[in-house]
């Protein structure tokens, strides 16, 4: 059912809570991908030890988190790709809420989740909330982008059919690959339980480096 794609590279701290958020889930149908993108630590000693077979080790040359999570993508097995950040995690309902999801909406090609940076939300779940997105680019782009990367599904079909992160930005590439999921066809929906932990722990964290204009997912699309 599901391919949970972890990029990695220099999360020690985080990523065994990460894993194991997986590892909790409720739902069962699915594997795990870790990319190890030239960490240079004791990750794969961590995997055999504790983890076997039950997490996928894949292990590169630093490429950058896009070029991760392609080589991920392409050693998926299930028909729904989740994305995971090393220093995020899930609440143990998250894939059972989306394969809910998807077995009453079918044809999806794109699922987001509410996400928090307050812990203690995540133990507060509730029933399942979602709604059908029919308006995107022209009302919902205006308010939020909806789509956070620890909190978004895509259909593998949709990677079959277009090109996956584009590792020359380094800010926008995730927006980058839900606007053409969205612009591709097929439904488009939102859960509205915050199922998902944002860490703000790191402060290497990515998002947190500014980064050249020119590597923007704006300047792409305007120049």
């Amino acid at each position: 059912m599901f391919s949970v794609i972890i990029p990695y590279y220099k999360k020690r701290q985080y990523i065994e809570r990460c894993i194991d958020s997986v590892l909790n889930q409720t739902f069962r149908d699915f594997e795990i991908i870790l990319v190890d993108d030239g960490s240079d630590d004791d990750i794969a000693r961590l995997c055999n030890e504790k983890y076997g077979d039950r997490v996928k080790l894949i292990s590169q040359e630093n490429q950058g988190v896009s070029a991760a999570r392609n080589t991920g993508i392409s050693a998926t097995i299930h028909d729904y790709i989740a994305f995971l950040d090393a220093d995020d995690y899930w609440n143990p309902y998250y894939l059972e809420y989306n394969n809910k999801v998807i077995t009453k909406e079918g044809d999806i090609k794109i699922i987001g989740s509410n996400y928090t940076r307050n812990k203690e939300d995540l133990n507060k779940s509730g029933s399942l909330q979602y709604n059908l997105i029919e308006d995107y680019f022209s009302g919902q782009l205006l308010k939020s982008t909806l789509f956070f990367t620890s909190a978004t599904i895509v259909s593998k079909a949709f990677f079959n059919e277009n090109t996956g992160f584009n590792s020359q930005l380094k800010r926008g590439e995730d927006l980058d690959v839900w606007f053409r999921a969205v612009a591709s066809g097929g439904k488009v929906l939102y859960i509205a339980n915050k199922l998902v932990y944002y860490s703000d722990e790191d402060i290497l964290q990515a998002t947190q480096t500014a980064g050249n204009i020119e590597n923007s997912l704006l300047y792409h699309y305007n120049f």
